[in-house]
């Protein structure tokens, strides 16, 4: 299944993996890297054809698949259940049609989640990831939820 990013990113999951867009040769395949080729070396790679469908997966992930992903169509989420959006930078975290961007671990061990639109709406909704569920510390947006695209 193809997704599309917010930064026009183009992202493959497959098998309960995500994977990125590296290159495409001249006969037409794609190659996809696992979205963890980077930061663990995980060695997974799929070559996709131009109807989009996988005609190789080579390598094997050194690591299980995400607990969480989603497909951004905006609408399919569930409004209570925490799920994460590949970014670029690592992902976010979606929660009640928001994304939040990671802020802190504190001493406890919950993470703190600031919303993504902080630094360009100066949003201060925040919510804190605990081991038992998420605990609303501020509920109160000062724009619209993110629009996502539906895959191409």
């Amino acid at each position: 299944m193809f997704i599309n990013t917010r930064g026009n990113s183009k992202l493959f999951i497959y098998q309960n993996h995500t994977f990125r867009f590296m290159y495409k040769r001249a006969y037409g395949s794609q190659l996809w890297y696992c979205w963890y080729f980077f930061s663990r070396c995980c060695p997974a790679k799929l070559r996709i054809d131009n109807s989009g469908k996988v005609t190789e997966s080579i390598g094997r992930h050194n690591h299980d698949p995400p607990t969480c992903w989603m497909t951004p169509d905006g609408k399919s989420y569930s409004e209570d259940l925490v799920q994460c959006v590949p970014t670029r930078k690592g992902h976010h975290i979606l929660f009640k049609g928001y994304t939040y961007t990671f802020k802190s671990r504190l001493q406890c061990g919950a993470e703190q989640w600031c919303c993504s639109y902080r630094q360009k709406t100066g949003c201060i909704s925040m919510i804190n990831m605990q081991a038992y569920g998420v605990e609303v510390l501020r509920d109160f947006h000062n724009h619209k939820k993110p629009m996502f695209s539906d895959g191409f």
